[in-house]
């Protein structure tokens, strides 16, 4: 390698040093962008398909806000009731029932209090008990297939 291939940070003038920074600061900026556009545009999506009314895009994004904050909180009590029940079953049924179970509780209830702390967003009831059902039951079944391929793996 010669000596303009093996330059670093250090060796860059102010300009070059600039540079570098602005394109890693968009970089970052960028992702988070893409990150936070495709939750929201998701939320969006998977309210219009179950007519979910919410006043502004404004009431839409606290509700993901808050969604989360409270999925944050939830999910931690969510794994200790996990692992405590979990420990005294012996059948992969009964473990898999469980988890959903435990994960769908918790699912409505983080959709219940939310749309009860929003008057500005308003999920049907039959959403609330349907929509819960998705997530933990897709996640459950994604991990179980994880756990079968890196098994296959070994």
């Amino acid at each position: 390698m010669s000596e303009e291939e093996d330059s670093s940070f250090r060796d860059l003038g102010l300009f070059g040093k600039i540079v570098v920074i602005v394109l890693m600061a968009l970089l970052i900026i960028g992702s988070l962008a893409f990150a936070v556009g495709v939750t929201f545009f998701g939320f969006a999506g998977f309210f219009r398909i179950f007519d979910v009314t919410y006043d502004s895009l404004g009431s839409l994004g606290l509700f993901i806000v808050f969604y989360f904050l409270l999925g944050l909180a939830a999910e931690i009590f969510a794994k200790g009731l996990k692992m405590l029940v979990i420990a005294n079953l012996s059948s992969k049924v009964q473990l898999a029932m469980t988890q959903i179970i435990i994960d769908t509780l918790f699912e409505w209830l983080i959709i219940f209090t939310v749309d009860e702390f929003l008057r500005s967003v308003t999920v049907r009831f039959r959403l609330n008990w349907r929509q819960p059902f998705y997530w933990p039951s897709l996640n459950t079944s994604l991990m179980t297939k994880i756990k079968r391929e890196r098994h296959h793996e070994l």
